[in-house]
């Protein structure tokens, strides 16, 4: 048996260099889909493949590789059991193929990663599909084909790459066809993964977590209305926060029902949501919605959860604004506070309670409060200590959304009245096409509290210092966390910036995310219902023709084309110019003679025609590459003088 040859030579070296850098731009592409400690592994191993390449150090032991390799599988056990099988093979190839990096030794071993790496870019669009996702992707494919051309190919690396680029964009036209018209097989087409958060929204709310949220353009959804409704109804309730230690807040686990069925009166608008991830169990709607939707189930507090995965990238509601939560009778969970915390916070609340006052005239004492102390929103509060309610009410008196419905829900308990936090999402920016979208830079938190007879009643506490709150976010997530320069700190680029995104995510959860199996059918009928069977087949025929030609042209087959040069395109038109003046010039006749009859017929041309050839025959004869330019302009200005010469010749002998 012949041993397969080792990486020694040059090219090979060049092919394991392209793979180092590949394979790191695979761990950026796959972050979020892989946890932040397989990161660090595979970052870690990564390095280590480095050091080993630029013979720093040497490669592992099989020992140790073994024992790397069954901590990792260790390791993902407790993630088998949280969230199944589908999300632990993610991680394990992720994490398999930058630790087979450190024992590439042969074109074997290079073959492997290479047909990997196909694998785990496939892998990550799963659960991530947008357009700049598949920009990534699609990046990232190119520069593998590219390693594997280099396998087969002594060809340098930008030869090899150029050639992936022409075998991607070849099959581009391909692959639009197949997407159009390949079956939509829900099992395979549309395969959901379940058990891990793709909104960073959660049951449990830490202070910290929805600022970090809130500095993120990625779309959350979207929704469609009836009819427009009113900005301050758009409050996306998705969790209900009851429980508080001191420093978490934490959703009751509670069963879903089924939905009763509701009248749909005129006074009731509609909506439907977009783009909601399938993975996410909870699902954000508006206080007073109601579904019909059978893979939808009623939770307390009029939230909404999957039963079951559907595959329908649509959910619709119906909604009548203004309606408060269903008024179910307030219990002791919504009065728990935790023991020998926030002590100033407890004995405000209970000197609130001593004087009698209602619901509503206590919440009015804490936002008066808000108003006249000097209190700021900021995406940056400075730390607090144990007792975080009332470090953020009387002490550092910063912080966003969290800090104030929190120090809300604390002082409104402590004074007897039940109340609850609230985290969804708020507000959205309005599409052209009047479709409303919401992303996680609009993740929120208020506060609802009870009130005997009318039920749980909507307070905002943040807007009492900021009522612009997702105005400035829009602003603060591109200059704070890409701490751009000042002069690009404007707020119409800022604005403009946002709307083109608005509009490039819209399309494109339009266009591809939305074509499902419903919309492909209607698409087809409405294709085959204005043509006939003689359109359908030159159309085919046409399309598979392109196909071929861009196929035979990218493996060049086909002769190219190009263009004439500039000089030969002047002496053409002197050639036609000087025709249609009546001089006859035979099919053989040489450019030589050809200037020399036109000269002996206009004299007064003759110097510019001599020029015109002497000029011409350097240039395509004798060119001087740095003189070519001016050389082409100077052939154009003799052309213009010729033109004018002969002109004048015409004109004298009309006379």
């Amino acid at each position: 048996m012949i041993p397969e040859p080792t990486l020694t030579t040059v090219a090979l070296r060049q092919t394991q260099g392209w793979l180092l850098m590949t394979q790191q731009m695979l761990v950026i592409h796959l972050i979020g889909m892989v946890p932040n400690w397989a990161l660090a592994i595979v970052n870690l191993s990564l390095l280590w493949s480095l050091a080993i390449f630029l013979g720093k150090v040497r490669r592992p032991p099989t020992w140790l590789l073994f024992t790397l390799t069954l901590t990792v599988l260790l390791a993902l056990i407790p993630i088998y059991l949280q969230q199944g099988i589908a999300v632990t093979l993610g991680i394990m190839i992720a994490l398999s193929y930058c630790l087979k990096s450190l024992e590439v030794r042969s074109r074997r071993d290079i073959l492997t990663l290479v047909l990997v790496g196909f694998f785990l870019i496939t892998l990550s669009l799963i659960e991530q599909q947008s357009w700049l996702k598949l920009m990534s992707a699609l990046a990232l494919f190119i520069l593998n084909a590219t390693i594997l051309l280099s396998l087969h190919r002594p060809m340098s690396a930008p030869h090899n790459l150029r050639m992936s680029l022409k075998l991607v964009l070849g099959s581009l036209p391909m692959a639009v066809i197949l997407y159009l018209l390949l079956p939509r097989l829900e099992p395979l087409w549309q395969q959901p993964v379940g058990g891990r958060a793709s909104t960073g929204l959660s049951a449990e709310l830490a202070l910290g977590e929805i600022a970090l949220l809130t500095q993120s353009n990625e779309p959350a959804f979207s929704a469609r209305f009836t009819r427009p409704p009113q900005d301050r109804d758009l409050y996306w309730r998705v969790w209900i926060q009851s429980h508080f230690d001191g420093q978490v807040w934490r959703a009751q686990p509670t069963l879903p029902r089924r939905s009763p069925n509701h009248e749909q009166g005129d006074s009731h608008h509609g909506y439907q949501l977009l783009g909601w991830p399938q993975t996410e169990l909870r699902i954000p709607s508006l206080a007073g919605s109601h579904s019909r939707d059978a893979s939808l189930g009623q939770i307390s507090g009029d939230l909404w959860q999957r039963l079951y995965q559907s595959g329908s990238p649509q959910l619709t509601f119906r909604w009548q604004p203004g309606l408060a939560p269903t008024p179910a009778k307030a219990g002791l969970d919504y009065l728990q506070l935790p023991e020998h915390t926030n002590p100033r916070t407890l004995a405000w609340g209970q000197r609130l309670r001593s004087e009698g006052l209602a619901p509503r005239a206590v919440l009015q004492r804490l936002l008066i409060y808000f108003q006249q102390q000097p209190f700021v929103y900021t995406l940056r509060p400075p730390a607090t200590g144990r007792h975080q309610v009332d470090d953020f009410l009387f002490t550092t008196q910063a912080g966003f959304c969290g800090h104030y419905a929190s120090a809300t829900v604390t002082l409104l308990r402590a004074a007897g009245i039940p109340a609850r936090l609230i985290s969804g999402y708020q507000g959205g920016r309005w599409l052209p096409d009047g479709r409303l979208m919401v992303r996680q830079l609009n993740a929120h938190a208020w506060v609802e509290f009870w009130v005997e007879g009318a039920g749980w009643l909507r307070s905002d506490p943040t807007q009492q210092v900021s009522p612009d709150r997702i105005e400035q976010l829009g602003q603060q997530r591109l200059f704070q966390a890409l701490s751009w320069p000042t002069w690009l700190q404007n707020p119409a680029l800022t604005d403009s910036m946002n709307a083109l995104l608005d509009r490039l995510d819209y399309q494109w959860q339009r266009s591809v995310l939305e074509f499902d199996k419903q919309q492909q059918r209607q698409w087809l009928a409405e294709l085959l219902a204005h043509s006939g069977s003689h359109h359908i087949l030159l159309l085919t025929a046409a399309v598979l023709a392109t196909l071929a030609l861009i196929q035979l042209g990218l493996a060049g087959m086909l002769p190219r084309w190009r263009p004439p040069a500039w000089e030969l395109l002047l002496w053409r038109q002197l050639r036609h110019l000087l025709t249609r003046r009546g001089l006859r010039v035979t099919a053989n006749a040489s450019m030589t003679s050809i200037i020399h009859d036109a000269a002996i017929r206009w004299p007064g041309a003759a110097a510019d025609l001599g020029a015109f050839q002497r000029r011409f025959e350097q240039l395509r004869y004798n060119p001087n590459p740095a003189g070519v330019p001016r050389g082409r302009r100077l052939l154009w200005h003799r052309l213009l003088r010729i033109r004018r010469h002969l002109a004048r010749a015409a004109a004298d002998e009309r006379r």
